[in-house]
């Protein structure tokens, strides 16, 4: 999915996320990438 979404040539825009919920209250918001530390997983 991120290669196809490289493929695009847009900016893509990646929210911090650091658990469950902040990563599905991003999902909910409409964003199609996450990012996380490897800390927080």
């Amino acid at each position: 999915m991120l290669k196809s979404l490289l493929k695009e040539e847009k900016i893509i825009v990646a929210p911090g996320t650091y658990d469950a919920l902040s990563a599905s209250i991003a999902k909910q918001a409409g964003f199609k990438t996450l990012y996380m530390t490897g800390f927080g997983v």
